[in-house]
């Protein structure tokens, strides 16, 4: 690769490291929210690097509610929501149900159980520590709780949901009456955006001092 290609891959390199940074500081107040981090993977003289965004572990506190259908989950694991035809994964479980009495995620998805989309008849609901679903002391469902196999593919779509996720069945406990916080480090994340953008910034200026000799060295040929 040339010097200006190097260039130009690092500079897209900082602005895909900036939005991730900037998504993680806009959904740290979202329940169960995932933060991404961001690492250069250098492939060879010819390719440069490339860049590898990875979910960070899902370490994160348990924040204590008043809602019955407020779930949290105590493992590395996600609860799956059906949206728009699609299965996607979360860790937010703000729940609710319609007038039908389908389990619906605080996005408008599907909750999916163990037998499929999840119905609940009206009475008191209790959610077992294994995620068992009761109204009134019967058991209804099981929430179909599940672990990701990998993180290299994933995209966020808003409401804590994650798409593109590998994922296999898990054995997981759950806490009703709460919620899972963000994970993400918000200090640590502003002083990483800071970074990349003073990183950025230098190679613009680095770009554009490459191009001028370049435009100086063609005008002084020209000159021959």
């Amino acid at each position: 690769m040339e010097p200006i290609d190097y260039i130009l891959q690092s500079l897209q390199h900082d602005i895909s490291k900036v939005e991730v940074i900037s998504q993680n500081l806009a959904n740290a107040q979202t329940p169960g929210f995932q933060a991404s981090h961001v690492f250069s993977e250098y492939m060879s003289s010819s390719e440069g690097s490339k860049l590898q965004t990875l979910l960070a572990n899902s370490n994160s506190t348990i924040q204590k509610t008043q809602r019955s259908l407020d779930v949290a989950i105590l493992s590395d694991a996600y609860l799956q929501v059906e949206l728009n035809g699609e299965t996607l994964l979360t860790r937010h479980g703000r729940l609710h149900t319609d007038k039908d009495g389908n389990l619906l995620h605080v996005s408008g998805g599907k909750v999916l159980g163990e037998s499929g989309y999840i119905q609940l008849p009206e009475g008191d609901i209790e959610i077992k520590a294994n995620g068992e679903l009761h109204v009134a002391g019967h058991e209804v469902d099981k929430l179909f709780l599940v672990t990701m196999n990998g993180t290299e593919k994933t995209e966020y779509r808003g409401a804590g949901l994650f798409a593109n996720a590998s994922y296999s069945p898990a054995s997981a406990q759950v806490e009703q009456f709460a919620l899972n916080s963000a994970n993400v480090n918000t200090t640590q994340d502003m002083i990483r955006l800071i970074e990349t953008s003073r990183h950025a910034e230098s190679l613009q200026r680095a770009f554009h001092a490459l191009d001028q000799i370049k435009n100086a060295g063609i005008n002084e040929l020209g000159k021959k």
